[in-house]
């Protein structure tokens, strides 16, 4: 039997995520959700997943636009979700290595489901000149669980 596994990702969905199949797609409530995430931390089943490299240098503003959600996801719904959580680990020859799960590989089937965490963004007052910086609207934030039938 296979164990149940929660992917997280944050915006985006892709189509290898979908086999031929049907689904079900599931707005959740953040208690819901924040339920749904600890249950899976508990268990070790929790597996975050990105389609940017968040490692790469040119993926800078993805690692960023991480983190704030992160953060909008602390203060606001009490979820413990970190950048680090995307990351995961390994070594070779005694060195690490850091690796990011790649949303691609996920497959919803079975006990496998994937959870999409949205927001949108509002543009403040500009600090800088010709410095644009979004912000999460936190009542924006939702959660979507997909799931095999």
């Amino acid at each position: 039997m296979m164990p149940d596994k929660l992917f997280l990702s944050f915006w985006k969905l892709s189509l290898e995520n979908l086999p031929v199949g049907q689904f079900v797609h599931q707005e959740l409530s953040p208690t819901e959700a924040k339920l749904l995430i600890d249950q899976a931390r508990q268990s070790y089943s929790l597996i975050c997943v990105s389609s940017d490299d968040l490692l790469a240098p040119y993926k800078q503003s993805s690692l960023e636009k991480h983190r704030e959600l992160c953060q909008v996801l602390q203060t606001h719904f009490d979820l413990s979700v970190v950048v680090k959580d995307f990351f995961s680990n390994s070594s070779v020859d005694g060195e690490e290595f850091f690796s990011v799960s790649p949303l691609e590989v996920v497959q919803v089937s079975g006990k496998i489901k994937l959870m999409i965490v949205t927001c949108s963004y509002s543009l403040p007052e500009l600090r800088s000149p010709g410095k644009l910086e979004f912000q999460v609207i936190p009542d924006s934030v939702e959660f979507h669980l997909i799931s095999a039938c």
